[in-house]
């Protein structure tokens, strides 16, 4: 009878080792992935403060070419205003309007500089650019473009990025009044989800140009997608925080909208720069291989 129970003991015993053993393992496993996790996203702080810093200089020589650029374009010249509100509203979403008047007056200063102010504009943005290029090829792994294949894709994209928005903002609109023609379809504001999709669709191709290679195309749109709603939900929160905590005002005054736009910058690359991020780990742990995925 001894016998038995000290059988029993000893088989209890070992079973205890083993399942301690199975757990140190599992935990070892877990610290490794969480350790593998943190340093996949490692450094994208660092990043996004570094590009907040440079977007700070080249932000308005970079909006002033791109409302005149759409002011050049006859069909759009009723849009510019518009356009320039969704630009805003996005940059700044807590003090759009204060931000709009600063912006008018560096616009009406700039048209006195003349060639120094393009000067200094082609030199920020030149920079701006270089660095984003310079993070965005670490956060993708893949091969830097040239100096010189750089400022033709970037200048390019920032031409062709204002002459798109008018062109969706008027095919929304026409889209919207064919809708309101309907019984039923009048019930539905297209004008209420185009922020949402445009933010998507600029993600989208933000992340595509900024890749500089083949990306499957189900990983591009996931990401690019969990990006917007993260970034629209950030959004919310922080217009929340600003409109109904006055501390800040109180204590920095008109002062505290330097701090808001500059911290709604910083947090606005962060969550940029990890969608970036985001979208290489599906490539990593979930496949991308071309014979079984979409590349584009």
């Amino acid at each position: 009878m001894l016998f038995k129970e000290e059988k029993l003991i000893n088989n209890l015993y070992e079973k205890v080792i083993e399942i301690k053993n199975i757990l140190g393992i599992a935990l070892i496993k877990i610290k490794a992935r969480i350790l593998e996790f943190i340093l996949f996203f490692n450094n994208v702080e660092t990043y996004a403060a570094s590009l907040s810093l440079y977007t700070l200089s080249a932000i308005v020589p970079i909006i002033i070419v791109i409302l005149s650029i759409l002011v050049s374009v006859p069909n759009f010249k009723l849009q510019v205003s518009a356009i320039k509100n969704i630009i805003l509203s996005n940059i700044s979403p807590a003090n759009t309007e204060v931000i709009s008047s600063y912006l008018d007056q560096f616009m009406n200063n700039s048209k006195s500089l003349g060639m120094s102010a393009f000067i200094y504009a082609l030199f920020a943005s030149v920079l701006f650019f270089r660095n984003l290029e310079n993070i965005s090829s670490k956060l993708f792994e893949s091969k830097k473009r040239t100096f010189f294949d750089a400022l033709i894709v970037y200048w390019a994209l920032m031409t062709l990025f204002p002459i798109g928005i008018g062109f969706s903002l008027y095919f929304s609109l026409e889209f919207q009044t064919i809708l309101n023609k309907s019984h039923f379809a009048n019930l539905i504001n297209f004008m209420d989800f185009l922020p949402y999709i445009s933010i998507w669709i600029l993600f989208f191709i933000l992340f595509k140009i900024l890749s500089n290679k083949p990306l499957p195309f189900a990983s591009l749109l996931l990401s690019s997608l969990i990006t917007m709603i993260v970034w629209s939900v950030l959004k919310w929160a922080f217009m929340y925080y600003v409109f109904f905590n006055k501390a800040y005002s109180t204590i920095y005054g008109s002062f505290s909208i330097v701090m808001f736009f500059i911290l709604w910058i910083y947090c606005s690359w962060i969550v940029v720069l990890y969608g970036m991020r985001l979208t290489q780990g599906f490539i990593t742990n979930f496949g991308g291989k071309k014979d079984d995925s979409i590349m584009i």
